[in-house]
């Protein structure tokens, strides 16, 4: 029998996915688990999950959002869930810059449909941005574009956040209405919010230790989109903009004739002023 010290009973259950913020709340809840010595338990890929894995109290982690094999752990009358989701363009842009650096054994893997070169072989080799961009729409950001427009939104038990109102609340106001939601109680929130400071995006930029964590200003696709690009997302993902309440309509599209593109420069530092951002 697991030991516990939380007054939480039930499953909270933290759903993200790929470039949404993933490694932020995974070390925030990791450490939560930690302090209150619940069992953290990530949903496994590969492999069948064990019904004694989600005995509540635990916290259970999805960073894809697909709870394969699991769908029914979403709908327990102990489960409540904070789900996460990004601007698909900042996705986009986000994906592009990770996948050439990072050591995701994925990422090195051979693939037939490359003729036997890998993911990052062949995003590195693309010519500039737009080219890793237009890659990313038809290949990781564009899986994740869709999981997010596919996901279910109207789970009375679900809390949905987006991306960028987390990173613009430094006081923390949203997570601990989050940490509520999901079961914690009043005498354990104290716990729940440090971790969330300690695990700030400023606070790990000033670590600087991680390729994970680059730049974290909202809308940042405004510097990499010129109209062409917007053409190109809107002939993939139509309204998803819409849909996941990022535009009211198809007007941000009207980005003027000749608006630079920044430099691979600019790309690599992930421009100025900018807080950090948490890249998985």
């Amino acid at each position: 029998m697991w030991s516990t010290v939380s007054l939480m009973r039930g499953l909270a259950v933290i759903a993200t996915h790929h470039k949404t913020g993933t490694v932020w709340m995974q070390a925030v809840f990791r450490r939560v688990a930690r302090k209150l010595k619940l069992r953290f338990v990530a949903v496994p890929k590969n492999s069948l999950p064990e019904a004694v894995d989600f005995e509540p109290p635990a916290i259970v982690f999805d960073d894809h959002s697909e709870f394969r094999n699991c769908q029914w752990l979403l709908e327990r009358p102990e489960t409540r869930i904070l789900h996460l989701i990004r601007d698909p363009r900042d996705v986009i842009v986000s994906a592009a810059h990770y996948h050439c650096k990072s050591d995701e054994p994925w990422l090195k893997w051979p693939r037939a449909e490359f003729d036997g070169l890998s993911y990052q072989e062949v995003i590195n080799r693309l010519p500039d941005e737009r080219s890793r961009f237009l890659f990313e729409m038809k290949n990781s950001a564009g899986r994740t574009i869709e999981a997010m427009r596919s996901w279910q939104y109207d789970r009375a038990n679900s809390l949905e956040y987006k991306y960028e109102d987390l990173i613009s609340d430094p006081s923390g106001k949203l997570m601990g209405a989050a940490f509520r939601h999901l079961g914690f109680e009043r005498s354990e929130l104290q716990i729940c919010r440090k971790a969330f400071r300690k695990n700030s995006l400023q606070r790990r930029v000033k670590s600087g230790n991680s390729v994970h964590i680059r730049s974290g200003a909202p809308r940042e696709w405004l510097k990499w989109y010129d109209r062409d690009l917007a053409v190109q997302f809107l002939r993939q993902f139509g309204d998803v903009l819409v849909e996941l309440g990022y535009e009211q309509d198809d007007r941000w599209a009207d980005i003027p004739e000749g608006s630079p593109v920044p430099s691979d420069r600019e790309l690599e530092i992930g421009g100025p002023g900018h807080a950090g951002e948490l890249l998985v």
